[in-house]
C-alpha cells in the first residue's frame, strides 16, 4: 500500500520508494530506509522534481513536503504562475 507521496515516487521511478516482502518489512523499511533518487533509474526526471518528491518523503515530518506544496511547485514550474486559478483546466 502507498501513501499518495510514495505514489508519485512510484510514478517517476517505476518502482516503490521501498521494496519489502511483508507489510510489516515494509512499514520498517519506510521508517529506516532512505529511498535513492528516482533519477538513478530515469536520468531525464528534472531536478527540481526529484528534490520535490524527495521532500513528500522525508523522514521528519517537519521536513516533509505537503502535497499543497507540491501541487504548487508543480503548478509553478508547468505554468510559470504559482496561482491555481490560472491553471487551464480550472473553471
Amino acid at each position: 500500500m502507498l501513501i499518495p507521496q510514495g505514489m508519485a515516487y512510484a510514478l517517476l521511478a517505476g518502482v516503490p520508494p521501498v521494496l519489502a516482502e511483508s507489510f510489516l518489512e515494509g512499514v520498517i523499511a519506510t521508517r529506516e530506509q532512505i529511498p535513492d533518487p528516482p533519477s538513478e533509474r530515469r536520468p531525464e526526471i528534472p531536478p527540481w522534481l526529484e528534490e520535490a518528491v524527495l521532500a513528500c518523503l522525508a523522514k521528519d515530518p517537519g521536513d516533509r513536503l505537503t502535497l499543497t506544496a507540491l501541487r504548487e511547485a508543480l503548478e509553478e514550474q508547468a505554468f510559470g504562475d504559482p496561482d491555481p486559478s490560472s491553471a487551464p483546466w480550472r473553471l
